[in-house]
């Protein structure tokens, strides 16, 4: 039974952000528990803390329309409480949800709002979190330079703060871009850094996206034994993992494009990856970082 205190629902509160989840519903009756605990003794802030980190869960599990109730109960106990730290997490959940639905509008001024909190905040790390969002964000407006200049400065502050994850992730959206526009040689470079960073803090869904887009880089250089070992190593990171399908369809559309490469059919991959998209609804997270999925069938088509 849990002590129900102040502190031991901030120590257990505490505990429960540091773990590395096995999956994310593994963690959510932890937190709502805890939440369970936090009303018992009426301690607002504990209870928008317990309600944002099911958010959180939820989010990592895409279950958006979870997510976002959760994240309109934890800003309400946060105002109660004027825990202007957790109003500015749950403005920038509330952003990734937005982008994740294609509400690039309301997203920005989500994160307009979290950034004026931060204003006097300065909560380092949620500041970077925003900023590789926005950088995310730039890119699909095809605001190139914007896009650069904000993950470049995230990668920057991350270093700085020698935070590992944070790092990793910048690195990997950098990666991702430099692609996009044909900068290989950045490409490898940026990618090169994120292995780095990575191997500090182990993330079987950002590894892959590591390998993917190494993969990408030596596809367009007609590297193509290279391109597929490096989605081999994706597979094996994710391939046991249910919890893991959007890097799953991510490396099925990689494999996709490695098959075209070779002159090998790839409907086997692709009829994957659109089982996968179909049945956890990933197709807003494939456009930004498949590249458009749907070109690969174009190209499947005028093979045929």
């Amino acid at each position: 039974m849990m002590a129900e205190n102040i502190l031991s629902i901030d120590l257990q509160l505490l505990a429960l952000k540091q773990q590395t989840p096995v999956t994310a519903k593994a963690l959510l009756q932890q937190a709502q528990l805890i939440q369970t605990c936090a009303q018992a003794i009426e301690y607002q802030h504990g209870i928008a803390e317990a309600i944002l980190l099911q958010a959180q869960f939820h989010w990592a599990d895409m279950d958006f329309a979870a997510a976002k109730q959760a994240i309109r109960q934890a800003l309400h106990y946060a105002k109660k409480n004027h825990a202007d730290d957790l109003l500015a997490e749950g403005y920038h959940l509330s952003a990734l949800i937005h982008v994740a639905e294609s509400s690039y509008t309301h997203a920005l001024s989500a994160w307009y709002k979290c950034l004026k909190l931060l204003r006097t905040l300065r909560i380092e790390s949620l500041q970077i979190e925003v900023l590789i969002g926005l950088g995310n964000l730039w890119a699909l407006d095809l605001q190139y330079e914007k896009s650069q200049a904000a993950l470049n400065e995230a990668l920057t502050r991350a270093n700085q703060i020698n935070d590992a994850q944070l790092a990793a992730k910048a690195a990997i959206c950098l990666s991702r871009e430099h692609l996009k526009q044909g900068l290989f040689d950045d490409a490898l470079i940026s990618l090169s850094q994120a292995d780095r960073y990575v191997s500090k803090y182990t993330n079987p869904t950002w590894y892959a996206e590591i390998y993917n887009y190494r993969a990408r880089v030596w596809l367009s250089l007609n590297l193509t034994e290279q391109a597929h070992a490096e989605c081999l190593q994706a597979w094996q990171q994710i391939a046991e993992h249910d919890h893991l399908a959007w890097a799953q369809c991510l490396t099925q559309v990689s494999l996709a494009q490695v098959a075209l490469a070779k002159n090998i059919d790839p409907n086997p991959e692709l009829n994957h990856a659109s089982a996968l998209a179909e049945h956890f609804n990933l197709y807003a997270f494939l456009k930004p970082n498949c590249f458009d999925p749907f070109t690969i069938c174009r190209k499947k088509r005028t093979l045929e």
